[in-house]
């Protein structure tokens, strides 16, 4: 465990984070602060939950456009 979590990855997955935060405000200021329209915010935190978990371990950006291949029995 410690090798996955030695100080400068956490330094770097911290930075991650904050950049996947500050995307995910950005979003949500478009899509309800400016429009007015209601939140589920057990949705929204769910996503970035998600965002922030496959950012940080596997590198994803852009999850809505990402495609990986089926490899049978992989």
């Amino acid at each position: 465990m410690s090798s996955a979590f030695y100080k400068e990855k956490l330094i770097k997955m911290t930075e991650v984070v904050r950049e996947v935060v500050t995307d995910k405000i950005r979003e949500i200021e478009e899509r309800y602060v400016k429009t007015g329209a209601f939140m589920n915010v057990t949705q929204e935190m769910g996503d970035l939950q998600n965002r922030i978990f496959l950012t940080a371990v596997f590198g994803l950006k852009d999850l809505h456009n990402e495609r990986l291949p089926y490899i049978l029995n992989g």
